[in-house]
């Protein structure tokens, strides 16, 4: 599953999140457990939908790529957001908690993907992804 170098730090990066966010939640949730199961629920999602996204882009910048890559794409994207909304739905209805953390589930890799791309633009880490 990691095969290169920005897989490895996204995943390393995503665990360090998510055991902040699992100290958070065991802390500070009142439904600690379903707040739990809700992001690690919520960040297998999230890695999923990264990698099909990320298999996809390879297809659609490889060479003699045409139309059907691109809606193939497009049509993956929307269904991701259909199921995120979805499995929202569903966890706010059994309880705030597990929407809490449903939410911050999803979020954790594009944080990770944004932060990254923060400390990047400022200088402050050289990782020289490309």
């Amino acid at each position: 599953m990691l095969k290169s170098k920005i897989e490895i730090f996204l995943a390393k990066r995503a665990l360090i999140i998510l055991v902040i966010l699992s100290i958070i939640d065991l802390v500070f949730i009142v439904d600690r457990w379903l707040g739990l199961a809700g992001i690690f629920c919520g960040a297998g999602f999230s890695i999923l939908r990264f990698s099909s996204m990320a298999s996809l882009f390879k297809k659609i910048f490889s060479v003699g790529s045409g139309k059907k890559a691109a809606h193939k794409s497009v049509l993956n994207y929307l269904l991701t957001q259909l199921i995120a909304v979805v499995l929202l739905f569903i966890s706010i209805n059994i309880s705030s908690g597990m929407f809490a953390g449903m939410a911050a589930g999803i979020l954790s890799l594009p944080a990770v993907v944004f932060i990254n791309s923060i400390t990047e633009g400022l200088g402050i880490t050289h990782n020289n992804f490309e």
